[in-house]
């Protein structure tokens, strides 16, 4: 929502997007999908994250120690415009 609410601030003043300012967002929805420009998106797995973090909190509240503390879940680049 805020990389829309970026856009649409600079179309207000006249900026060119992707000319002359670039934006990204890191949630895919459809106003995402629909966005003039179109939008690159670093989509993140959030259910995978969810999980994750879960899991981990359960494992401390049993007094289990963690052999880590970070966890690289990945995520995607949808390209969808040069923005």
């Amino acid at each position: 929502m805020l990389a829309a609410g970026a856009i649409f601030e600079c179309q207000r003043h006249g900026i060119a997007v992707p000319e002359r300012i670039a934006v990204a967002a890191s949630d895919d929805n459809e106003l995402m999908q629909n966005m003039v420009p179109p939008i690159i998106i670093v989509a993140f797995p959030r259910y995978e994250i969810g999980v994750c973090s879960a899991s981990m909190i359960v494992a401390r509240t049993k007094g289990v120690t963690l052999p880590q503390i970070s966890v690289s879940i990945g995520f995607e680049v949808i390209r969808r415009g040069n923005t």
